[in-house]
């Protein structure tokens, strides 16, 4: 995946997202360090990169909260993890001005 130059122009299948997998670290803010099950039952989060045409209800941008299914292919690009995910696996999303603090 290193070949392709604008990952926002990939061919999307239909109600395909593309979603940058935003990776849940095993440390809190607080500096708790947490067994990698709790890890991994914590939601899926990402930012959207880009929707297909048919996707009208998320944009660039929007926050993703959950994605309903834990394991889904993933692939590296540039140093990040993306995943082009059905829309209906997304089961909560906000746009950027309704999330209360950056998004990392």
């Amino acid at each position: 995946m290193d070949k392709v130059i604008e990952i926002k122009k990939l061919i999307l299948p239909e109600e395909g997202v593309l979603v940058q997998i935003h990776r849940t670290k095993n440390i809190t803010e607080s500096g708790i360090i947490m067994p990698e099950s709790a890890v991994q039952n914590l939601p899926v989060t990402g930012v959207v990169i880009a929707v297909h045409d048919k996707v009208t209800d998320l944009e660039e941008g929007d926050i993703i909260l959950d994605i309903a299914q834990k394991s889904f292919a993933t692939f590296n690009h540039m140093d990040n993890i993306y995943s082009i995910v059905h829309r209906a696996l997304i089961r909560i999303a906000v746009k950027p001005d309704n999330y209360g603090r950056e998004f990392k």
